[in-house]
């Protein structure tokens, strides 16, 4: 279409050609040079013959037409010229990308492929690009012939709408993500591409134990920025990992890389749960009696219920501590002392538990029945406590009183010899009794200090009169 920047340059080395007699293919090429310009004659579509083009080196001078398509990575492509007219001898070559009308063709070098300078008056070139995106394809004939006219055919590769190169495509990753547990959303990254091009994506991360799903696709960009469609980035043990993570962009026009960080990690403690089961019912509560089992001092059997639950860790750990405490007389005598006691217990095992009697008042010696009998765990108090601890090391504590109460309530009848009441006279209500678990608390009887007084009063009341009857 345009006159060659190496006209003069040709048209010499023609006329020379034939003063001496030569052969043409001696003196010409079919090959562009580097200030040759681009202006395209059209676009290819694949099948599709293109419209008949006319070159030569006569009125008009035409000595190179151009045209575009884009290719697949891949995908081999083949395209055929076909003289239709004239005696003109074709030859084809590509050139990777596109360029604004005008520009030299130092704009697309390096040359992809060409026929090398063919003598036939049709020709083929066939390429498998490794790459994916436009090609410019360049028609030409040798240097001197008159002018005829060709038609195009293009299989394997994709048509254009035109021949005008798109902007610069460019990408931002977004983040730095924070995933509090395994999985974080990578939904921040953009690209600014072309509106309707298509963009091929691919995340990469500089931590093999990090995965991303999907780690690319395609899509077609909607507006001069898009949002690049969401992956998943996960890890199996989120215990303080950061990864760096790119994303790669590809449009026809070119590739675009970016990065960020994602920081896994898992700070949110486990729920543990903590419960003594009795390992019995209660018996039924009788008329005027409370529903209780005990002895003096108590003792039962309960069952150790624990759970451990996490948000990020499916099977956190849950380890169970009865502690007990209690006060002991010193082998050598004198006041008592506390005696405070850890039991590891299993989750969902039965343990023996002795509720013993409150401490001595004023230090009396502690009877035989307060003590505690040997392989069952006993304690004035006694608390079960539960700790979960997840992959990453957090712990969640869950602790667990028994409820006890006083059965049965002090009574008249006295307390057996040596029991932990000092042997004096006391209010019953003051008598520190031995314990056990029931299920609902005992109603003690009402004592009457009030009908005493009046019975008193009554009497007094009596004696006065009858101490100052008339003539006395």
């Amino acid at each position: 279409m345009t006159l060659p920047g190496t006209r003069p340059l040709r048209l010499l080395l023609f006329a020379l050609a034939l003063a001496l007699g030569g052969p043409r293919v001696a003196h010409a090429t079919h090959v562009p040079g580097s200030s040759e310009p681009i202006d395209y004659d059209g676009t290819l579509v694949p099948g599709v013959p293109s419209a008949p083009g006319t070159i030569g080196w006569s009125n008009p001078v035409d000595g190179y037409d151009w045209y575009c398509f884009d290719v697949v990575q891949g995908q081999t492509v083949t395209i055929s010229a076909t003289r239709l007219s004239g005696d003109i001898q074709l030859n084809l070559g590509l050139l990777r990308g596109v360029t604004a009308s005008g520009n030299p063709m130092s704009d697309l070098l390096p040359i992809l492929v060409n026929t090398s300078n063919s003598t036939m008056p049709n020709v083929t070139l066939t390429y498998s690009p490794t790459f994916s995106g436009p090609v410019t394809l360049w028609v030409s004939t040798w240097l001197g012939e008159a002018q005829g006219t060709y038609t195009l055919t293009m299989t394997g590769g994709s048509p254009r709408t035109d021949c005008i190169p798109q902007a610069p495509v460019s990408c931002e990753a977004g983040g730095p993500y924070l995933a509090v547990c395994e999985d974080v959303n990578l939904d921040g990254a953009t690209v600014v591409a072309a509106p309707g091009s298509s963009v091929s994506y691919n995340w990469s991360s500089s931590n093999p134990a990090v995965t991303i799903t999907p780690s690319g696709g395609v899509f077609v960009a909607g507006g001069a920025i898009s949002p690049v469609p969401t992956s998943i980035a996960s890890t199996p043990v989120p215990c303080g990992v950061t990864t760096t993570l790119t994303l790669m962009v590809t449009t026809a026009s070119g590739a675009s890389t970016c990065t960020t960080t994602a920081t896994f990690d898992d700070t949110v403690p486990p729920t543990a749960t903590a419960t003594l089961e009795p390992a019995a019912p209660l018996p039924p509560a009788s008329a005027g009696a409370p529903s209780s089992v005990c002895s003096s001092p108590s003792e039962r059997q309960f069952v150790v219920r624990c759970t451990a639950t996490d948000s990020c860790d499916p099977a956190p750990t849950a380890t169970a501590v009865i502690h007990t405490e209690r006060h002991e007389i010193p082998p050598g005598g004198g006041p008592c002392i506390l005696i405070s006691e850890d039991t590891s217990v299993a989750c969902d095992s039965t343990v023996d538990i002795q509720i013993l009697a409150p401490p001595c008042p004023a230090n009396p010696p502690q009877s035989a029945s307060s003590a505690p009998t040997p392989g069952v765990i006993a304690g004035e108090t006694v608390r079960l406590v539960v700790t979960a601890t997840d992959r990453c090391g957090n712990t969640g504590t869950a602790s667990y009183d028994p409820t006890v109460t006083p059965t049965p309530p002090c009574s008249d009848p006295p307390l057996p010899s040596g029991a932990c009441c000092p042997p004096i006279a006391a209010p019953p209500s003051s008598c520190p009794v031995p314990t056990c678990f029931s299920a609902t608390p005992p109603t003690r009887p009402s004592t009457a200090p009030t009908s005493l007084k009046s019975t008193r009063s009554t009497i007094t009341s009596s004696i006065t009169s009858r101490s100052r009857r008339p003539g006395n």
